[in-house]
């Protein structure tokens, strides 16, 4: 008797553990979902196709459907675009006009940078290309979230495969994966390497690549770094990092920078000499960043977080 009571416990505890297993398999699948979904500029209208791209590149761009004034207004009450400056509303797959570009802007929120904790950094993410790759290894944000691929071209940001070095995901399971109050940017030497287009341009699809972010982080801060130009040499001897594009690159960006949700942070203050060159000394391939330029680089972004008033 008290062997079969025995047996039908185990059963009965064997039927139990096997439905929580079921109801695991199930939440995984769940959770799965939903991070492959893409949340539109408005965020409370269904699945979206932004960065549809990214998802499938075989499926037709579609742009965001609906009435998203009430999802993207200010404290103001105001409704105002991607970019904060109370222009006429973008979709995800439209440029910023280029009179909207201040190319030099003065407030594009640098005023606003200061000193912050290291812990500052813990909810933030880094995005780039093989200098943000370098910065993961050798700037000590071990509690940050990284995208960083070698070689990604600002218009590959979104475009599937492209996926981290390191941890295997995309740009946008990486947004999803994790809620980050900051998202720092650095991205663009690629781009100098076969730049056709000119600065306001690289500027409007800088700025799309940007709303795109927002649309997934929306109360995150944005900060646009500067892109960092090459040494005199490494122009000199392969012609295709021109300094001149760089210039004026970083001029316009700065024009896509707010003040209020997107700073502008010129980290080549500390890197490059007074031509704005990449310093010699800071770099042994004349493009990367050695160790002791990227705990510079490292310094700077500490000293010139966003202080709360």
């Amino acid at each position: 008797m008290k062997k079969r009571k025995t047996e039908e416990i185990l059963k009965g505890m064997l039927v139990v553990i096997l439905i929580l297993l079921m109801g695991i398999v199930v939440l995984a699948v769940l959770l799965y979902a939903r991070r492959e979904v893409i949340p539109n500029a408005g965020g409370e209208s269904g699945s979206s196709v932004a960065a549809v791209s990214e998802l499938n590149p075989d499926a037709p761009e579609t742009q965001p459907s609906g009435d998203t004034e009430d999802s993207e207004k200010g404290e103001s009450g105001e409704n105002k675009s991607a970019s904060g400056r109370g222009a006429k509303e973008l979709t995800l797959d439209e440029y910023i006009p280029e009179e909207d570009i201040i190319v030099g802007n003065e407030e594009n929120g640098a005023s606003a940078l200061g000193e912050v904790p290291e812990s500052y950094f813990n909810d933030a993410l880094f995005v780039g290309d093989s200098r943000t790759v370098g910065l993961k290894v050798y700037g000590d944000f071990d509690w940050s979230g990284f995208y960083c691929k070698t070689g990604i071209s600002l218009n590959a940001l979104f475009q599937y495969p492209q996926a981290d070095e390191f941890t295997g995901s995309t740009l946008t399971q990486t947004l999803w994966n994790r809620n980050y109050s900051k998202v720092y940017v650095m991205i663009g030497v690629n781009d100098i390497a076969s730049a056709t287009n000119s600065a306001i341009t690289f500027a409007q699809e800088y700025d799309q690549a940007l709303r795109r972010i927002e649309a997934i982080e929306p109360g995150a801060k944005i900060f646009v770094q500067s892109i960092i130009p090459v040494t005199r040499w490494k122009e000199s001897s392969s012609r295709l990092f021109p300094n001149s594009v760089v210039l004026k690159r970083n001029e316009a960006l700065k024009g896509i920078c707010d003040g209020e949700t997107r700073f502008y942070v010129d980290i080549n203050e500390v890197l490059t000499d007074s031509e704005g060159y990449l310093l010699s000394n800071l770099s042994g391939d004349g493009l990367h960043l050695n160790e002791e330029g990227y705990q510079i680089w490292r310094t700077y972004l500490v000293e010139h977080g966003y202080v709360e008033e």
